[in-house]
């Protein structure tokens, strides 16, 4: 990490750096990914970073649906591409607090991460969201945002930080990039029952919804280690 007291000295001081990097096999797909052949952390075992929901779906959920419909519907991978990089800055108040501004979309659930990742209470920080320009869905909490608030608590200083265009094209968040296995059954009268799926998100677990939420519905989803050889630096995947 590099930190300068201004921003060309900053860019001077990061050409620096010099990274040595050790080629991994990819495994840009997550049934793949899942299925073990090549695990990223051998010593853990597993490519899966968390599982939410139950290791099993009741199947009993749909007892007395006498039709079933299964697919999988791809959702492909998607890089959003705001016109307004992202940029960041933090500041310790007189009384301890700590105000974080942040070009995000999600201020609430940001604060309650930075809280979490610098083990501090929600009430002890503030965060900020300006106007942000155009998100997509991509401008969440990000590494360098936690970076910018713990600097500013370690060095007691106003610390700020924007991505240039090209760091934005390489290191912003991708979206979608799901897998999802649906089944839908429905009572033999015709009403919706509900929809169980299991989905494998490269980076997030989203649940599937209607319109209209059934009287019952099953979800659960996987988040998984890949290395596809399409990312960019920047991306966090542990």
């Amino acid at each position: 990490m590099v930190v300068t007291e201004d921003r060309t000295a900053g860019a001077d001081a990061a050409e620096l750096v010099f990274v040595d990097y050790d080629p991994l096999p990819a495994t840009p797909d997550p049934r793949r990914t899942l299925a073990g052949e090549i695990t990223l952390f051998p010593e853990i075992g597993t490519n899966v970073a968390m599982h939410e929901g139950p290791e099993e779906l009741d199947e009993t959920l749909f007892a007395g649906c006498e039709v079933v419909v299964s697919g999988t519907i791809v959702s492909q991978r998607l890089a959003p591409v705001p016109l307004e990089a992202r940029s960041s800055a933090a500041v310790v108040g007189e009384d301890g607090r700590l105000t974080v501004y942040l070009s995000t979309q999600t201020p609430h659930q940001d604060r309650d991460g930075l809280a979490r990742f610098l083990g501090l209470e929600a009430d002890q920080l503030r965060v900020v969201a300006p106007d942000v320009g155009g998100g997509f869905g991509a401008k969440l909490l990000a590494v360098e945002d936690v970076l910018v608030a713990w600097l500013a608590r370690k060095t007691g200083r106003v610390v700020r930080w924007t991505e240039s265009r090209s760091e934005n094209m390489v290191g912003m968040h991708h979206g979608r990039d799901r897998d999802p296995r649906d089944h839908d059954r429905r009572h033999e009268r015709g009403r919706d029952r509900g929809v169980p799926a299991r989905h494998h998100p490269e980076h997030r677990c989203v649940r599937r919804y209607r319109r209209f939420p059934p009287p019952s519905h099953g979800a659960d989803g996987e988040r998984c280690l890949r290395h596809p050889e399409d990312r960019g630096a920047g991306r966090t995947q542990w």
